[in-house]
């Protein structure tokens, strides 16, 4: 029997193109870059103490904890920007468990603010309500919800990532 050179396994592959794939798309040309680009930015921020506006000096005598806090919370940033960047590239083959690996950075970039926000409570013994506004709840309440919209959204597309 003649299959046109393809492999069972190629005739047997689902293809991308029967689905519906808009939110994929915009994953893996725009979001998934942006936010690594917006972590590294914040990463850095956070290394050199960029983000104090010209205080890190006085924040860091004052509580002398923050300053490794920022280094430890700028390398994680740097490093989930790069496993974004290794999540786009997943998801963009269509790579088993790619859908895993997203969910994995929407849990990790919604975490890691909150121990931050937890240790530099601790180190510095302001209350936690002090140290948050609305954007902090708010951009937590995305995050949850792009975990959920994300694992609802690619269940529906699990046959396209068994490779």
């Amino acid at each position: 029997m003649d299959n046109g050179g393809f492999s069972p396994q190629e005739l047997s592959k689902p293809r991308p193109e029967n689905y519906e794939l808009k939110w994929h798309n915009f994953l893996i040309y725009f979001a998934l870059w942006a936010g690594g680009v917006m972590n590294v930015i914040n990463g850095i921020q956070a290394i050199t103490g960029s983000h104090y506006n010209g205080l890190a000096a006085q924040v860091y005598d004052r509580f002398p904890g923050i300053h490794g806090t920022d280094l430890v919370f700028g390398l994680c940033l740097l490093a989930t920007a790069g496993f974004a960047v290794y999540t786009r590239y997943q998801l963009a083959g269509f790579r088993m468990g790619a859908p895993t690996k997203l969910l994995i950075l929407y849990g990790v970039n919604t975490v890691l603010p909150l121990v931050y926000l937890f240790v530099v409570s601790g180190v510095s013994g302001a209350p936690i309500r002090e140290l948050t506004d609305f954007s902090t709840f708010s951009s937590l309440a995305v995050s949850v919800g792009m975990i959920f919209a994300n694992k609802t959204y690619y269940d529906k597309r699990s046959e396209l990532f068994i490779y």
